[in-house]
């Protein structure tokens, strides 16, 4: 496994990303294929983060949180002009931010 941008802090972030998406339950098939995915990226040790523009390496970290409204049964999406896609707000973790807020 490679140390990445971080060297051995690294390490300790792949962890704590782990325990987070291990605490999913999935939706349906989908989703489930989508938290395995995620857990093999993570144990094969490529970089995690986004080292040069655009998407270098092309799978690295992004965080996006739900505003949901429980009243109207709506979310708030953004378009997301590169992309052409409504997505929720959030963007690329930075080499130096952590990927949750407490």
């Amino acid at each position: 496994m490679t140390q990445g941008i971080l060297g051995g802090q690294s390490q300790l972030i792949r962890s704590e990303i782990d325990r987070i998406i291990k605490l999913i339950v999935p939706f349906d098939k989908e989703e489930s294929m989508h938290v395995s995915c995620t857990l093999d990226w993570l144990a094969s040790g490529s970089e995690i983060y986004r080292i040069i523009k655009p998407a270098n390496p092309e799978t690295h970290l992004v965080s996006y949180f739900i505003l949901v409204d429980v009243v109207n049964h709506k979310i708030l999406l953004v378009d997301h002009k590169k992309v052409h896609l409504w997505l929720p707000p959030g963007g690329y973790v930075e080499i130096d931010e952590h990927q949750r807020t407490p």
